[in-house]
């Protein structure tokens, strides 16, 4: 008669049982590899099995991935070349076709000087430029309730050698002025208060409160008024 030894999953330890004939043993071998065969060999079975253990682990293994500590990729700062000067002057450019809109540019800059001027001129109280399609310039002085104004037509001024001049400032109380004389000297330039026309002149005076005002509206005013007469397109 065979001998088999029965592993035991509770105690982990192989016990020797004597079964009986036929379905006995056909019953013992069917439970196999919880019964094992004493007569079987086992040594060249116990490496490959060792071997198939060792595979399936490190396949299983495998399948984790790996912990990163690398830092998220950012994208690169994106920096901004600085405009040059010609470029801001690119931005700011009217197309030539924009009449008005350039006529309005040149006169901005003597708006601008006469507001930062009217605090510390007497004279001055609250001035407001306009014009017209017709380039008729008006320049409006607000003062003591009374309604003063300088109105020319800027073809009428002149643009050549000598049409414009500085009058200085000699004495503490003065304030520099630039004077642009009309055309021919024609009596061209027409002075109202409160609506009413009180005199003609042949120059238009613009006074403000220091050199460096008149020397920034000089150019703007000279500008503009070549706009107006065609000579510059």
């Amino acid at each position: 008669m065979r001998e088999y030894f029965t592993f035991a999953q509770n105690s982990g330890r192989l016990f020797r049982r004597l079964p009986n004939e036929g379905a006995g043993i056909s019953k013992a071998v069917s439970f196999l590899p919880f019964e094992i065969q004493k007569n079987i060999d086992m040594k060249p079975i116990l490496p490959i099995i060792l071997i198939c253990i060792t595979t399936l682990a490190a396949c299983t293994g495998g399948t984790e991935k790996p912990a990163t500590n690398a830092a998220p990729a950012t994208a690169p700062a994106s920096t901004e070349t600085p405009k040059t000067p010609l470029d801001e002057l690119r931005e700011r450019a009217i197309p030539e076709e924009d009449i008005m809109s350039r006529i309005e540019q040149g006169l901005a800059v003597i708006q601008g000087e006469f507001d930062r001027s009217a605090p510390k001129m007497p004279d001055l109280g609250k001035v407001t430029i306009d014009h017209d399609l017709d380039c008729n310039l008006i320049i409006r002085n607000e003062k003591d309730g009374n309604v003063y104004e300088t109105r020319v037509n800027m073809n009428d001024l002149e643009t050549g050698q000598g049409g414009f001049r500085l009058d200085p400032d000699f004495e503490p109380d003065d304030f520099p002025g630039l004077i642009v004389s009309t055309k021919n000297d024609a009596p061209k330039v027409h002075l109202f208060k409160n609506g009413k026309e009180t005199t003609t002149d042949n120059e238009l005076k613009i006074y403000l409160v220091d050199r460096p005002a008149i020397e920034k509206i000089a150019p703007a005013l000279l500008q503009t008024i070549r706009i107006c007469q065609d000579e510059i397109k």
